[in-house]
């Protein structure tokens, strides 16, 4: 796939968009309303998009990241999953 063929050019091309960090104001307010106040429970403070133009590009992508020695993947939220409840997030699979 293009994205490990060349994983810099499809970075630079728009492939990854770095989010703005959560505010104070937002990461409190998730903490107490979803995590009971435990503020270790919140992990995307710092966050960015990988956008994929199609499955296979994701699925190559995915690979990378776990073959990818100085990586440690912690969690993956999949919410493409036939088995994910989308009514929990209002429709939103993203």
């Amino acid at each position: 796939s293009r994205v490990r063929q060349n994983p810099q050019a499809w970075v630079d091309q728009g492939g990854v968009q770095w989010a703005p960090l959560k505010t104070l104001q937002r990461a409190t307010e998730k903490a107490l309303r979803s995590y009971g106040g435990d503020v270790s429970r919140l992990v995307d403070i710092c966050r960015e998009t990988i956008v994929f133009d199609n499955m296979s590009d994701l699925a190559s992508c995915l690979v990378a990241i776990f073959e990818e020695p100085d990586f440690v993947v912690l969690r993956v939220k999949n919410r493409l999953s036939r088995d994910y409840d989308s009514a929990q997030t209002a429709g939103y699979r993203n």
